[in-house]
């Protein structure tokens, strides 16, 4: 008999045994047998002891909850109201920084500098710039972003190196600054829109 049918017959009676004429073989897959059928008891009866507990634990939670449903009845609707607004409010500051820490990391990308020469904004547009973006709409932020993108890289020219740390401007900086600002307030543009337009209305202060 094999192993298989042995822990057939033990399971059907616990107490069978081999007849007298059995092989060694036999006698091995029996005491296999045996062994295999106790675990599987064993194993069985850890199941149902983990099922058990974990139905235990299930009903003591839900008469946990139960209980604290039952005192949250005692919380008055203004106290609730008051506790969800001022949660959204945290979530709202933090949520608000981490938009501020990517804006500010994705506006440094377009802010010439000597490590960033393909920028295509002065330094002193970043503050209004990373404002701009963190009150547009994701369809208006992918608008100025493409924008931006278009944007011809500023002249090296306006800058040149001071002390070792750059960034002061030289040559037409004071006249293209101020066109700018004057493009800004007459045709209510932001920073990089009028100096755009001051690139093709008067390619020469760029040179």
């Amino acid at each position: 008999m094999t192993k298989e049918e042995l822990k057939a017959k033990l399971a059907e009676n616990a107490e069978f045994v081999l007849a007298d004429d059995a092989t060694e073989e036999e006698k091995v897959a029996l005491e296999e047998a045996k062994t295999e059928l106790a675990k599987d008891v064993e194993e069985k009866e850890e199941a149902e002891r983990v099922a058990q507990e974990e139905a235990d634990a299930k009903a003591k939670a839900d008469a946990e909850a139960d209980s604290l449903k039952a005192s949250e009845k005692f919380i008055s609707k203004a106290d609730h109201v008051k506790e969800m607004n001022e949660l959204k409010s945290q979530l709202g500051i933090v949520n608000a920084k981490l938009r501020f820490t990517e804006v500010s990391k994705q506006v440094e990308g377009y802010i010439f500098s000597e490590s960033n020469v393909d920028g295509v904004l002065l330094p002193k547009a970043k503050d209004a710039t990373v404002k701009l973006f963190m009150e547009l709409s994701p369809k208006a932020t992918g608008l100025f972003t493409e924008f931006l993108k278009a944007l011809p890289k500023v002249s090296k020219n306006l800058f040149k190196e001071e002390g070792g740390e750059g960034g002061a401007v030289k040559g037409n900086s004071e006249t293209i600054e101020a066109e700018a600002n004057k493009i800004m307030s007459e045709r209510n543009m932001k920073y990089g829109s009028a100096l755009k337009v001051l690139r093709v209305e008067k390619p020469e202060l760029f040179k």
